[in-house]
């Protein structure tokens, strides 16, 4: 009898545990933007946002422009027709919010 109780406290147990645990294992993750890199379309006059596939991309005031070396750009240093790796999440407003964007070299062919 009681190694019967003793396994239905441990069943027990792992059920509460699992339950407690699984929520925080499947927590959905933000898409991160662009594995590849792609090219800016159009860049806002005043540099609070540009385009990408004809969606809009903000810039905010914790956004990281850098090059492939690491050397830190300046939002003035976008420009169309520039290639980019763009690293952003949803927003619930239009567009998404950019978080890294790396500007690529082109490489001649």
């Amino acid at each position: 009898m009681n190694l019967k109780k003793a396994f239905l406290i441990q069943c027990v147990v792992f059920l509460v545990f699992v339950a407690l645990i699984s929520p925080c294992l499947s927590e959905v993750k933000p898409v991160r933007g662009f594995p590849r890199a792609v090219v800016i379309q159009s860049v806002s006059p005043d540099f609070t946002y540009f385009v990408i596939d004809k969606e809009k991309y903000l810039v905010g005031k914790k956004t990281m422009i850098v090059d492939e070396k690491g050397n830190v750009l300046k939002i003035s240093d976008l420009k169309p027709q520039l290639l980019v790796k763009v690293e952003s999440i949803p927003t619930q407003r239009a567009g998404r919010l950019t978080k890294k964007i790396v500007v690529m070299e082109r490489r001649k062919p």
